[in-house]
């Protein structure tokens, strides 16, 4: 399995549970027992806080903090379109504005949620109150380890 086969099998279940979207967020806080959905969704190891927002066609929008870590992302993740922000949460919400022809906040998936700082998951929360939990989706794909 190579990262490509995960994010597509990621997509299937995507299709399979009506999601629209799907948002994997990470607070860059790298320990081994914390999952870290941004690393499943786009193949990126941010140093702070970060999004990783992936249609079910795969498309990727890959939102990293601090703003000028973008670059380093836009070139390991040429595959994405990277967003360099010092506000997550600002970002993200312009985001979702920009998706908002093609999804609602019930048709949206968060993976990494229940890991973050109270606070950040708290704000993420309110700002996308129907959002549903999509952990299994990114973890389960996650257990095979790729080739990389």
């Amino acid at each position: 399995m190579n990262f490509q086969d995960r994010l597509s099998s990621i997509c299937e279940r995507m299709r399979d549970e009506n999601l629209a979207l799907l948002i994997g967020l990470h607070d860059g806080a790298h320990f081994i027992e914390k999952p870290n959905p941004v690393m499943v969704l786009a193949d990126f190891k941010a140093i702070g806080a970060a999004a990783a927002v992936i249609d079910r066609d795969g498309t990727c929008d890959l939102i990293v903090t601090p703003a000028w870590d973008a670059e380093r992302a836009a070139e390991l993740c040429p595959q994405a379109r990277v967003t360099g922000a010092d506000d997550l949460i600002e970002s993200l919400l312009a985001l979702m504005g920009k998706h908002a022809t093609q999804s609602t906040n019930n048709d949206v998936g968060i993976a990494g949620l229940p890991f973050l700082p109270s606070g950040l998951a708290r704000q993420i929360s309110a700002a996308l109150p129907s959002a549903r939990g999509a952990d299994k989706i990114v973890f389960d794909a996650a257990r095979i380890k790729t080739a990389q």
